[in-house]
């Protein structure tokens, strides 16, 4: 399977590739960011919204309804979110090296994210990963994938169509059987266990 996002679209395909590396070839991504923020969690504990409507004459801030507080959202539950834990990307070594890494980022991003997507895909590399980054700058400003540097400034439908064919290339030979299979991280006081049991694929906490 190859999965692809922009923005929190390409931290879930990040995600996935985390948790369900067995069920996962690549990965095609823009602008995600490798911390999660709190706000998507605990936005109205922080007084911050999660996500923003904006018109000539309103700006709405908008909250989704969560079961998360300050109480409940813990930091096992952070780290199994965070795709920079040092031990998760230990454990990630011995179960995705298969998995090929595309991303794409603005070196501007108003979110401050360059930086953590920059690490994450050094450590990637390091580690053996089939990882590239593609960090835009000004002189990459071509108006057609890279429009501008802002966070929604790369085209997710042009990068789509430019990176699939080479990676579908890559694997058109290749052979990827199902497999049922399980991968563990442990996490503060909690172990998050997902395993394939049966027709479904399952989170086990101990």
């Amino acid at each position: 399977m190859i999965y692809a996002g922009g923005c929190y679209g390409g931290y879930l395909a990040h995600l996935i590739a985390k948790i369900a590396p067995h069920h996962t070839n690549a990965v095609i991504d823009i602008a995600c960011a490798p911390l999660p923020f709190f706000e998507m969690f605990m936005g109205r504990a922080l007084g911050h919204g999660e996500f923003f409507i904006n018109t000539d004459d309103f700006s709405i801030h908008c909250f989704t309804k969560t079961f998360w507080n300050e109480n409940n959202f813990t930091k096992a539950h952070y780290e199994i979110r965070s795709l920079l834990t040092p031990s998760h990307l230990q454990i990630q070594k011995t179960h995705c090296e298969h998995i090929h890494y595309v991303s794409y980022h603005s070196s501007e991003d108003e979110f401050k994210t360059a930086k953590d997507k920059k690490l994450l895909y050094e450590i990637y590399e390091k580690m053996g990963f089939k990882a590239k980054l593609h960090l835009a700058k000004k002189e990459d400003i071509d108006h057609k994938i890279i429009r501008d540097l802002t966070h929604g400034g790369i085209s997710n439908h042009r990068v789509f169509l430019k990176e699939l064919p080479l990676l579908l290339k890559d694997f058109e030979r290749g052979k990827f059987p199902l497999q049922n299979a399980s991968i563990s991280y442990p996490c503060e006081d909690k172990t998050f266990i997902f395993k394939d049991e049966g027709n479904a694929y399952t989170l086990r906490i101990r």
